[in-house]
């Protein structure tokens, strides 16, 4: 059970990286500043904030006293402190069994004493560590202690306005122009890896009807039950559900092929359509969504494409699952015939 609840921890934090943006953080002048601070106030020589992401990596969003990217999170002191989950206060790090034979505390910054704090995202899921460090032994007191946490607590303050930034207020999903900005991150991703990308988007059928019948304010809480169907439908790291606009949704499938996309828009309409609520419309019993899904097989031969292509071609299936009746999945792949 413990290593399961590890494992579920692990994969949650993860996720609050991915939502956060906090992979695209590094360079942010006001968690800069935070860390800057909290190297000064503690007279530490060093202070990081780094968040761990996918494949055992640790990354430095910022640093004091010294530079690194990303590091092994096997390998990191910082990833080894957050793995603890709490306050960590260590006086002399050659006296503690867990940081004792640490590469940075025998070998090359000669590490002394270490306070770290864990990093909260605004679901109380820990994102990262904030953490400073120096090369003298040293017993910290409830001030400094204090100090760290606050500023822990105004790095978490920061990430509630990063990520408020990027929501939309109604559904709760990502907005349009954070969807934008992450079609283009998983256009670069998938030509790295090679591996397939699938766009879709997705419209609630005669949805003025449900306006001018029922009022905005039942529109509103259609749609938030719908957004709360998208959420659900999300599987692995990196599939991103975003309010494009008025009753539209988008979605982003990575290492996606049409067929597995097309099955899983499918799953998505049927889940709605089992909500059975009740439509206004008389071509229509039950709300239901239409979709259109546009994937890029074979990147190889997609390298050079703009990935704004594939949202265009989604929305030209989109109409045409409307044209055919709605309530319904319509596909395009890019380059169709080269990627199967």
């Amino acid at each position: 059970m413990a290593s399961s609840n590890a494992l579920r921890g692990a994969t949650d934090t993860r996720s609050a990286v991915e939502q956060l943006d906090l992979e695209q953080a590094q360079g942010d002048p006001l968690l800069g500043r935070m860390v800057r601070s909290l190297g000064r106030v503690l007279d530490q020589e060093y202070a990081s904030f780094s968040v761990p992401l996918a494949h055992g990596i640790q990354r430095f969003i910022a640093t004091y006293g010294f530079e690194v990217r990303d590091s092994d999170a096997s390998q990191s002191i910082c990833a080894q402190a957050m793995n603890v989950g709490e306050l960590v206060c260590v006086p002399d790090l050659t006296r503690d069994e867990r940081f004792a034979r640490h590469h940075r505390v025998e070998g090359d910054m000669l590490l002394r004493s270490l306070l770290a704090v864990p990093v909260y995202s605004p679901d109380r899921c820990i994102v990262g560590v904030l953490a400073c460090a120096g090369t003298a032994p040293r017993q910290y007191d409830n001030g400094q202690i204090q100090d760290i946490r606050d500023h822990a607590t105004f790095i978490e303050q920061t990430l509630v306005l990063r990520a408020a930034a990027v929501r939309d207020s109604l559904t709760g999903l990502y907005n349009r122009r954070f969807f934008t900005e992450q079609v283009d991150r998983e256009w670069r991703r998938a030509n790295r890896s090679l591996l397939p990308v699938s766009y879709a988007l997705l419209d609630i059928d005669y949805f003025k009807t449900v306006n001018d019948v029922l009022g905005h304010n039942r529109g509103d809480e259609i749609l938030k039950e719908i957004a709360g169907v998208l959420s659900r439908s999300l599987r692995r790291a990196g599939d991103t559900v975003a309010r494009y606009g008025g009753e539209e949704f988008a979605m982003i499938l990575p290492t996606t092929p049409e067929e597995a996309a097309a099955g899983r828009l499918r799953q998505i309409l049927d889940s709605v359509e089992a909500l059975r609520i009740p439509h206004p419309h008389p071509e229509r019993e039950v709300i239901t969504l239409s979709a259109g899904i546009s994937c890029a097989q074979n990147m190889e031969q997609a390298a050079g494409v703009d990935p704004g292509l594939l949202l265009e071609q989604a929305d030209v299936a989109l109409y045409a699952a409307k044209k055919s009746g709605r309530n319904q999945v319509n596909r395009h792949s890019l380059l169709e015939g080269a990627g199967g």
